[in-house]
């Protein structure tokens, strides 16, 4: 195993006790919010980690971003769905 794999594989699993860690606290707070209700709970937010925190929503160039990055990346082209979509040109990627 190179030096690289096994980076990765430190990174996978600290992501997967991320998300178990995540899982639980909302399935906990929903829990408690069914059972004696919301008040005096802290916000679901602020129980998550902080990836998940600081993770927000892609917009709409974002996305069309992202999915020329994937097309390039297997050979494909990205067409868009309509006329309003702006084609992002991105350094280092060749599509």
């Amino acid at each position: 195993m190179t030096l690289r794999e096994l980076f990765r594989e430190f990174v996978i699993a600290m992501r997967r006790r991320e998300d178990q860690h995540d899982r639980d606290m909302t399935h906990a707070h929903t829990l408690a919010g069914l059972t004696r209700g919301t008040k005096g709970l802290p916000k679901l937010q602020s129980l998550l980690s902080k990836r998940r925190r600081l993770s927000g929503r892609q917009s709409p160039e974002q996305q069309a971003a992202m999915w020329q990055v994937a097309a390039a990346r297997f050979g494909g082209t990205f067409r868009p769905l309509d006329r309003t979509t702006k084609i992002v040109h991105l350094k280092g990627v060749h599509g």
